[in-house]
């Protein structure tokens, strides 16, 4: 038998490795799905050549160029993504529409998480994503959201935004990391980001018009 590389580091194993060696991985689980794809279809071949993974890094600037609104295409765009894998009544539209509840909105995002990372269970892939952390991170997002309305000085508005936009960009790193590695290991999906969509322009174009009003609003004062 040939020697087994791992699909989340690219570490070579023994053939008789059920773990990566270097970062743990569960590797006998991808050695099986790699050659059951010998005799895949075409239509498998496209659907493993599809790009679902989100990096952290464009998380983060979306979320801050779109004021947090990236967070709710965020949600409706994985839900979309796992609708195959898993069974709820939930269309990724209501799933999306139930965050703008500010209470419900914290059972939605638990319940969000949870299905990831049940998914990543599932699957064998060693995972510490905490639904209930989520939660907490979004119930805080939610009370400086409260705070920053009675706030007057642009100094501590600024402030209380910035760690909004990083509590919030911090829930969906969180949720994606897992959920990459789930497309990339087990679903054995191109490990190419997703390319830009649509919505996402038109979402950075708005919050840019937004950032653009604050800042002149400083600078007239």
């Amino acid at each position: 038998m040939s020697d087994k590389k791992c699909h989340a580091c690219g570490y070579i194993n023994d053939s008789n490795d059920n773990y990566c060696g270097h970062c743990g991985e569960n590797i006998s689980i991808v050695a099986v799905s790699s050659d059951k794809s010998e005799g895949i279809s075409q239509e498998d071949t496209q659907y493993q050549s599809e790009a679902y993974v989100i990096s952290g890094t464009r998380i983060f600037i979306l979320t801050v160029a779109t004021w947090g609104l990236y967070y709710y295409y965020w949600v409706y765009t994985t839900w979309k993504q796992i609708g195959n894998e898993v069974e709820d009544s939930h269309t990724p539209l209501l799933q999306t529409l139930s965050m703008l509840v500010p209470i419900y909105q914290l059972f939605r995002i638990n319940k969000h998480v949870s299905v990831i990372k049940e998914l990543a269970i599932k699957a064998d892939l060693e995972t510490e994503l905490m639904p209930s952390l989520a939660v907490i991170l979004i119930a805080l997002n939610m009370v400086i959201g409260y705070i920053s309305l009675g706030v007057q000085s642009v100094l501590l508005f600024m402030s209380l935004l910035a760690l909004s936009l990083i509590l919030t960009a911090t829930v969906m790193n969180l949720a994606q990391e897992t959920l990459n590695r789930y497309w990339i290991v087990i679903k054995l999906m191109t490990n190419k980001e997703m390319k830009i969509q649509k919505p996402e322009l038109v979402l950075c174009a708005l919050g840019l018009f937004v950032w653009a009003n604050l800042v002149y609003s400083l600078f007239s004062v």
